[in-house]
């Protein structure tokens, strides 16, 4: 049986319209392949999905189609940090630059983003989504954001 190629997109990647989504539509066209949504929740499951085969190799091969893992929470917690720094895909602090996946898939942000934090001296930390920061970090800044 051969199996049909497939590429995944991050579903925030396809509503921002960005350079990672443009790339991989423009090879699931070439290669006349489907395209899949994914959202951060398909990546993600309980301990009793993660035992169910065909759950657990869903989330699986999707989170391998985007270069991620899958992530297994305890029964019960919640699958996503909901958090104050929404949308953004980067913030400016004293001594470090925080960026999402998001700015780092994006050439010209990342770019941007290096280079100003050369020029000021500045920390660049990539990190894959505001709730994978420590949360003393995370307030922290919540709350200059809000000063601000």
């Amino acid at each position: 049986m051969v199996e049909q190629l497939k590429f995944y997109v991050l579903k925030s990647d396809a509503d921002a319209s960005n350079a990672e989504f443009k790339r991989k539509k423009a090879m699931a066209d070439a290669a006349n392949a489907p395209l899949i949504h994914v959202t951060e929740a398909d990546l993600t499951l309980t301990r009793a999905d993660a035992r169910s085969r065909v759950k657990y190799e869903a989330a699986r091969e999707a989170a391998r189609g985007l270069g991620m893992q899958v992530k297994i929470t305890s029964d019960g917690a919640p699958a996503q940090v909901a958090t104050g720094l929404g949308e953004r895909n980067h913030v400016v602090t004293a001594s470090t630059i925080y960026m999402t996946r998001e700015a780092t898939l994006d050439r010209k942000t990342y770019l941007r983003l290096q280079a100003e934090a050369a020029r000021d001296f500045k920390t660049l930390k990539p990190i894959r989504s505001w709730g994978d920061l420590p949360e003393a970090e995370r307030d922290a800044l919540e709350a200059s954001l809000k000063d601000a």
